[in-house]
């Protein structure tokens, strides 16, 4: 009997081991499912091809090797020259497509510009910077021009802001028309315009609150303009090019050449102020005989000079002025010094004033109002003696 339970005793650990064994094999675990994958998609073919000449069609699709998503085509994806009527863009498995619903424009470069929009589905690796072009005429434009866009008051970069060409000349092409060729600053505020012309330009950012590529006044948008005309050239040259081992080491610096694209220094100071408030007179008043108010929605520089309309005075310094004491009324006090002229009962002016304080010379206007200027007091007095 001992020997029996001496065995027994013996063959615990082996059975014990063998259990355990045969429970880790009937355990069924998720496999780690290889490295991380940290590579974007890559661009591998397009229906038309790549900076295709004499297009006509209406849809691009654009090929990568693994299953993509664009993050917010609508704001992300520029299309230029800037389209009227919002183009239809998606991600189909391997597909960027964009669906194109104005009329083409003949002999002209059209650039589609993903931004930084285009990811793989499962990582969401960005595929940097990738733009498609092709041309409905015999010509594709190469030329391209690049620089970053400031903030002026704290020097930070201005993110996700609209940046674009006209071929006009004048500093007020942007409040007429829409830009010819745009971009959008990234998060460094970074901005390249791609597939441009030959020729001379002019460069504005816009805070294009409405969406239609041009500056518009009443809409309050702030903006940032190049006060020199840009003249786009390119060169061949030879340039480093780093290849690394790995993300930290560099396995050899080769000397290629390349096609540098100039000027690539631009450098825009945006400010949130540029554009002033459209100025309006609000009611005019004359609470006494010898004084009258007039109040703006936006602070002025200067005081509005009255020209008088019905009566002479004797002295060109009939009145002075004074600043309102409320700050957020914009208001001025004209205190009239000439007895003759505030007994008159209704005073009739001519006031002329700039509609905005703006800092781009060019945008300033003048407004003129003719106002009836009535003795309140006067009036409510003869109100009641009737």
């Amino acid at each position: 009997m001992k020997q029996k339970v001496r065995y027994f005793i013996l063959r615990l650990p082996a059975v014990f081991l063998l259990s355990c064994i045969l429970f880790a094999c009937a355990n069924i675990g998720n496999p780690n499912g290889g490295p991380y994958d940290e590579d974007p998609p890559k661009f591998v073919g397009s229906k038309p091809v790549m900076n295709q000449l004499n297009f006509e069609g209406k849809k691009i699709e654009v090929i990568f090797d693994e299953y993509i998503s664009i993050e917010n085509p609508s704001e992300n994806v520029i299309i230029t020259p800037p389209q009227k009527q919002s183009p239809f863009i998606q991600a189909v498995g391997k597909k960027a497509t964009v669906e194109l619903r104005d009329s083409l424009i003949k002999n002209t470069t059209y650039t589609i510009d993903f931004t930084s929009s285009i990811t793989d589905n499962n990582e969401k690796n960005a595929l940097d910077n990738f733009s498609f072009a092709f041309s409905t005429g015999d010509v594709l434009d190469t030329l391209q021009i690049s620089g970053v866009l400031i903030n002026a008051e704290d020097l930070e970069p201005v993110q996700k802001m609209i940046v674009g060409i006209h071929n006009n000349l004048s500093d007020t092409a942007f409040t007429g028309s829409s830009f010819l060729r745009t971009s959008k600053t990234d998060e460094r505020g970074r901005f390249v315009i791609r597939n441009i012309t030959p020729g001379d330009y002019r460069l504005f950012a816009l805070e294009d609150k409405n969406r239609n590529y041009a500056y518009d006044k009443n809409n309050d948008e702030a903006l940032a303009f190049y006060d020199s005309i840009i003249v786009p050239v390119c060169e061949r040259a030879m340039v480093p090019d780093t290849v690394w081992r790995d993300s930290v080491t560099v396995d050899t610096v080769l000397m290629v050449e390349k096609t540098l694209f100039y000027p690539n220094d631009l450098m825009l100071w945006f400010f949130k102020d540029s554009v002033a408030p459209r100025q309006r007179m609000l009611r005019p008043e004359r609470p006494q005989d010898y004084i009258f108010t007039l109040k703006f929605n936006a602070p002025m520089d200067t005081f509005p000079v009255p020209v008088p309309l019905n009566f002479e005075p004797y002295d060109s310094l009939w009145y002075i002025t004074q600043r309102g004491e409320d700050p957020e009324s914009f208001s001025i006090n004209y205190w009239i010094l000439d007895s003759m002229i505030y007994k008159i009962d209704t005073l009739s002016v001519e006031l002329t004033y700039w509609k905005n304080n703006d800092s781009i010379p060019e945008l300033m206007e003048l407004q003129t109002d003719t106002l009836s200027l009535v003795n309140r007091d006067a009036a409510q007095k003869k109100k009641k003696a009737s």
